[in-house]
């Protein structure tokens, strides 16, 4: 029986709100769910009748329907005039959590994940599951505890209505207290996930850019960088990679921009290419700069790709605008979706799973 909703002390600033539970329903509720999850009760499987479950766990008939009703709430039965039955698509199969982080401007990157997990929750995959995604945003934000106030997530975890996370991009604060929350729930990042989680990372952007650049001659590179998330250590890294293909760049070549402010890209291309001295090749690295960055480029006249090459990030398959030509690299979202469903499936069973590594995309590799 619920008797009482309260707000418990936050589990590492994480609030929680807590449904209080008889300890016999809890205990119904607990087992029921660990029997569904070792497959005890496969999907579309009968479950025992209420007074089966009475008998079972020596139980009053109205505390065993109230766990059955529970645990419909939660996902994992559905129940008719002959009885109830698991589901076939459960929570801890089917059913995914994407934790967003927080961006103080409009996100390509979040647009795009979003986007390929309403497509996985509209669908039916090739194997015949239906997934779907629950989508967790703006987890962390600045000048605030970053950790409270998302008591939906704190709510399917504890619940498990969800058989995973997928932490896509800086939201490492939050793991260690939903592991405490849910000691088994298999946890997926994008990046460097902390304690040892298993992760996809990205191979290096600026390793093919620079080769795409080098394999159509060009010689004099320029790279507009989003300067929230790179530092010096990647204007370091361009200039060898640089010296190893024999190209060259100037320091007034290389600009940090501020995402939040991605307009400012159109003034600085324009500038670059108002020179005698101008670069044969430009590098963006961020699509949200591309649409303005372009924008730029076009004002100043200089004719693309024939003066020019641009090679431009993109989260495929939702490219940003592009007001002259130019060749996309990048991360294929549905690809990276799809391997975090594969590896967060593959923790649930038990696998060990390796770091994986995601491969840059051009525009052809993502269409197939």
């Amino acid at each position: 029986m619920l008797l009482n909703i309260r707000k418990a002390p936050p589990v590492a600033g994480i609030t929680q709100y807590i449904v209080k539970h008889s300890p016999k329903q809890a205990e119904i509720v607990g087992d029921m769910i660990k029997r569904i999850q070792s497959n005890e009760f496969p999907p579309g499987s009968e479950i025992p009748s209420v007074i089966q479950l009475s008998v079972q766990y020596n139980a009053g008939t109205a505390t065993v329907q109230r766990a059955v009703i529970h645990l419909r709430e939660r996902g994992y039965i559905e129940t008719n005039s002959r009885g109830s039955r698991v589901v076939e698509n459960p929570p801890h199969l089917c059913h995914f959590g994407l934790v967003l982080p927080f961006y103080a401007f409009h996100s390509q990157f979040v647009t795009a994940l979003r986007n390929e997990a309403e497509i996985i929750s509209e669908t039916i995959s090739d194997d015949g599951i239906a997934r779907k995604f629950s989508i967790f945003k703006q987890i962390e934000h600045p000048g605030k505890d970053i950790l409270q106030h998302h008591e939906e997530l704190v709510a399917a975890v504890q619940n498990e209505t969800v058989g995973g996370l997928f932490f896509a991009g800086p939201t490492t604060k939050l793991l260690e207290p939903v592991k405490k929350l849910n000691p088994d729930i298999p946890c997926v990042g994008y990046g460097n996930l902390a304690r040892g989680q298993m992760d996809i990372i990205s191979d290096s952007f600026l390793v093919r850019a620079v080769g795409e650049l080098a394999k159509r001659g060009r010689k004099r590179a320029a790279l507009m960088v989003a300067s929230s998330a790179k530092g010096q250590d990647y204007v370091d890294h361009f200039m060898n990679l640089l010296h190893e293909h024999n190209m060259t760049s100037l320091p007034r070549w290389v600009h940090g921009l501020d995402i939040s402010n991605a307009h400012w890209a159109s003034t600085c291309a324009e500038m670059l290419m108002a020179t005698n001295d101008k670069p044969d090749s430009l590098i963006i690295d961020d699509d949200n700069l591309v649409p303005y960055a372009t924008a730029g480029i076009a004002a100043s006249g200089i004719g693309v790709p024939g003066e020019l090459t641009i090679v431009a990030h993109t989260n495929f398959p939702y490219p940003t605008r592009s007001e002259v030509p130019a060749v996309r690299l990048g991360t294929d979202i549905r690809r990276m979706m799809k391997l975090a469903i594969e590896r967060m499936e593959r923790i649930r069973r038990g696998e060990t799973v390796e770091r994986a590594v995601l491969p840059v995309s051009s525009e052809e590799d993502a269409m197939h």
